[in-house]
This record gives C-alpha cells, sequence and structure tokens, in this order.
C-alpha cells in the first residue's frame, strides 16, 4: 500500500494524459512498466548548479595551482564560438522539426563533447577536495517535491532515472545527498516517517564524469555516460525501453530548456512535462505553436498530451491519485 505523508498535499508532476486509462504504477505481474526520466539542471537543480562544480574546482586549489590554468572563463569563450559556428552552419530553425534536429546533431555532440573533453584533459578536477564540493553540493536548490515524488516512486517499485547534460554523476548525488539532508533536519517527527536516508540513493544517474574517482562514496545506481545533447537522452531511454524481456510502457519525461525537447516530445508513448517556466523554452514553444496546460493536482481527467503540438508544464513537481490510479479513486490520500 502507498506511504501516508501525513499533513501534506499531494504535491507532484507524475503522471499525465492516458496513463489515467491504465494503472500506472502498478509492476505486478502482466502490467505494463513506467519509467520515469527526469533532467537535472533547471529542472531538480533551480539554480546554476554547472557552474556552481566549476567553481568548486578552482576553489578547491592552492593559489600556486590555479596559475598553472587559464580562467574558467577561457574555457566558456572557446565554447562559445565553437557553438556560434556550429548555429550558423546548421541554418534556419523555423519548425520543430528542426528545433529537435538541431538539439539531436551529431555536430552538436561534438561541440559539447570537445568542450568536456578540453577541460577533462587538462586535469582542473582533478585537485578538488571533498569538503569544498559539498559545500557547493549544500547552495543548490532542488525544486519544491522532488522528494514526495521520490517517496511514492519507490513505494510503487519505480526506479527514477536521472538523464543529465551535466559533468559529473557524483556531483549529482550529492547535490541529492546534501539537500536531503537539509530536508531531514527540519521535518518533523512523521515527515521523517517517509522522508528516508535512502531517498536520495534511490535514483539512477546517466551523465558524463569529470570527478576523479573516491571523492564522493559511490551508489551502485550511477552509470557515468557521455551525454551531450537531448538527442543523446533519447538514445539512452530508447535503449533501456529495448531491453530484451523489458514490456513496453509509458514513458514521463521532466525537463525545463529547449536542450530536452527531443526527449519531451518523443511520442506517442512519452508524456512529456516541462519544469518551470523558463522563457527561452516558452518563447521556443509558443513560436512553433505547441501548448502548454498546467498541470493541476485536482485535475480528474484530462486529455492525451502525446503528439507535436502539446505538453505540461508545472512550477513543481505534483502528483495525486488521480495520476495513479484510472479510477482517481485508489490509494491514501498524500
Amino acid at each position: 500500500m502507498p506511504i501516508q505523508l501525513p499533513g501534506m498535499k499531494f504535491v507532484y508532476l507524475l503522471v499525465a494524459g492516458s496513463l489515467l486509462l491504465q494503472p500506472a504504477f502498478s509492476h505486478s505481474k502482466g502490467n505494463k512498466e513506467t519509467a520515469i526520466w527526469i533532467d537535472f539542471d533547471g529542472t531538480i537543480a533551480t539554480n546554476e548548479a554547472f557552474e556552481t562544480l566549476a567553481l568548486a574546482a578552482y576553489s578547491s586549489m592552492t593559489k600556486k595551482e590555479v596559475a598553472q590554468y587559464p580562467p574558467w572563463s577561457h574555457y566558456g569563450e572557446i565554447y562559445d564560438a565553437e557553438y556560434q559556428d556550429f548555429s550558423t552552419a546548421f541554418g534556419p530553425r523555423d519548425n520543430i522539426s528542426a528545433e529537435i534536429a538541431y538539439r539531436s546533431s551529431p555536430a552538436l555532440h561534438k561541440v559539447e563533447s570537445d568542450s568536456f573533453d578540453r577541460v577533462a584533459d587538462v586535469g582542473i578536477f582533478n585537485h578538488i577536495k571533498f569538503p569544498v564540493l559539498q559545500q557547493a553540493a549544500a547552495a543548490v536548490t532542488v525544486r519544491g517535491g522532488f522528494w514526495e515524488l521520490a517517496a511514492t516512486a519507490q513505494d510503487y517499485g519505480i526506479t527514477p532515472r536521472i538523464a543529465s547534460l551535466n559533468w559529473s554523476v557524483r556531483w549529482i548525488r550529492l547535490v541529492l545527498r546534501e539537500d536531503l539532508k537539509r530536508r531531514r533536519n527540519v521535518a518533523t517527527r512523521d515527515e521523517k516517517k517517509w522522508l528516508t536516508e535512502d531517498l536520495a540513493e534511490s535514483f539512477a544517474i546517466y551523465c558524463s564524469e569529470i570527478l576523479p574517482d573516491g571523492v564522493v562514496k559511490a551508489n551502485k545506481l550511477d552509470f557515468p555516460t557521455r551525454l551531450h545533447t537531448g538527442g543523446d537522452k533519447v538514445e539512452l531511454m530508447q535503449r533501456h525501453a529495448g531491453k530484451k524481456g523489458k514490456k513496453a510502457g509509458r514513458v514521463l519525461f521532466f525537463g525545463d530548456s529547449t536542450n530536452d525537447l527531443p526527449p519531451l516530445m518523443l511520442g506517442p508513448t512519452t508524456v512529456g512535462v516541462v519544469a518551470g517556466q523558463d522563457s527561452g523554452m516558452n518563447k521556443t514553444l509558443t513560436k512553433f505553436g505547441i501548448k502548454l496546460v498546467e498541470l493541476d493536482s485536482g485535475m480528474q481527467k484530462t486529455q492525451d498530451t502525446t503528439g507535436q503540438d502539446f505538453l505540461y508544464q508545472a512550477d513543481e513537481f505534483m502528483l495525486g491519485p488521480w495520476l495513479i490510479f484510472p479510477d482517481g479513486k485508489g490509494g491514501k490520500n498524500y
């Protein structure tokens, strides 16, 4: 049976559309699986987690060590120039298909991959010290309702997967651990019954890895994976969906920016949810006639979001019984 989150209005973005037509979170024999995929930067982390990681690397070095490397802005300038060359060569993006192709382009993958390798090869992150990294991780803000989502997914036997274009699986894991620690420090006794210490370990994380081994305690669900574009995320998701013996089911993807358009618009089995209200993302979607419908925890029924003209949007992760059970009546009141 589902756990109960005492005194809590059910928050979080988990399912929509035709998921109402099936027991979305049931993993009993004979039922299709539901997969949950979540972006990190801008979706889970609401402030600048990538730049924070880079600054932590420089802050860990002595003055003598810092003098060996160009400033972080140097690498940003090289990247900006290469990205601009790619963008110009790609040509006009006057429809959603062109935008998705842009965000999935092998040429863009090369720009992003070269940027990662350029920094990794000089060893800037080899000097990083855990106390500095831990302090930086504690400064990252996590979107509201995230731990409610984690507890609910765990209760229904689902392992949510984080797919990120960030540069470190270990960094993301540490951010989750530090935020959970903060949340538990202010939690009531009843909240701690579901806000368990293992929630930060319950996510599978797929991301590149630039931090050296041993800096952050490992987790068996850490999967260093070179992800550099939205197209890379789609390939990763499709590899998991196509595993032998795995039953096809509904896929939920949460992202916040235009980089996430390929997985957000994957359909027809994917339900896409835009986290937050990024002005650039909204401008792009409006330009291409993509409707954004706000998720409401009080909704009883909604139309199917599959296809190329419809996405959900929510500022926080929201989840209610109507999102779990096909008749909207089952389960406990979270």
